[in-house]
């Protein structure tokens, strides 16, 4: 079973332009979880194995991109300590529901809120 997981780890590298290293590793992850989760009777455990290889590597293979992370330009380099947060969390908060209660006025017709079920006897 390794001779054809080390060759589609070479071909599955090729095809989805990845490092060799890295569908080595998933190639030998995908033959571990096969060997978990194998159920004598239900096969040869090479043919599982085999389908476990190439379904890993296509999975693995046809990720999406990671994304790109941003650098934050202009941020001074000591991030403020988690009790400054929390108030201005607490004062965010408060602002916030002061605006809502003075600024907003939800009007809800009546038939759109529903009438509350009544249990037959």
């Amino acid at each position: 079973m390794l001779p054809f997981a080390r060759a589609y780890a070479v071909s599955a590298s090729r095809r989805y332009r990845l490092p060799v290293a890295d569908c080595w590793d998933e190639a030998i992850t995908a033959l571990v979880r096969a060997a978990v989760y194998f159920r004598p009777g239900a096969g040869r455990f090479h043919a599982y194995a085999r389908t476990a290889i190439i379904r890993g590597l296509w999975r693995y293979g046809r990720r999406p991109p990671r994304v790109p992370t941003v650098t934050l330009e202009g941020v001074s380099g000591v991030a403020p300590d988690v009790e400054t947060l929390l108030i201005a969390l607490e004062l965010g908060e408060n602002l916030m529901t002061a605006t809502l209660r003075t600024d907003v006025v939800v009007d809800v017709p009546r038939h759109a809120v529903p009438a509350p079920r009544v249990a037959a006897r």
